[in-house]
């Protein structure tokens, strides 16, 4: 990555490599090796975190993407929207166990985690 690209832009040009024919998705998994775990919200299954390891455009304006190392924020307290989680993680709150993976249709939203928001969101346990 260079120091000029940011996270959100390497996911938009994965996403843009699987849109150009199926045989690009390679190319899109480099891309996102550089990606770190990110914070996505979906239109029915919720608030999830985990390592970006496939985009893609579905339709209706959403994505597809894949999460591994994922878990799901059920609930939390000391953030106000997925921006402040995404930028600094959160105190307490109700967040699930890891799964290996897990195939999201609807994604609306996709923020990547700085290092401040992973460690905080890696240590959260349900409470």
């Amino acid at each position: 990555m260079t120091t000029h690209t940011t996270h959100a832009e390497l996911i938009m040009v994965a996403i843009d490599a699987t849109e150009d024919r199926p045989s690009r998705y390679e190319e899109a998994r480099r891309i996102l090796a550089d990606v770190p775990v990110v914070l996505i919200r979906t239109r029915d299954a919720g608030v999830h975190f985990g390592r970006l390891v496939f985009v893609a455009n579905a339709t209706g304006g959403c994505y597809r993407v894949v999460l591994t190392n994922a878990r799901r924020i059920w609930n939390w307290s000391g953030a106000n929207t997925l921006h402040e989680i995404a930028l600094r993680g959160i105190p307490s709150g109700r967040v699930a166990e890891p799964v290996e993976s897990i195939a999201l249709p609807q994604v609306i939203e996709i923020l990547p985690c700085t290092p401040e928001a992973i460690r905080s969101l890696e240590k959260q346990k349900w409470q």
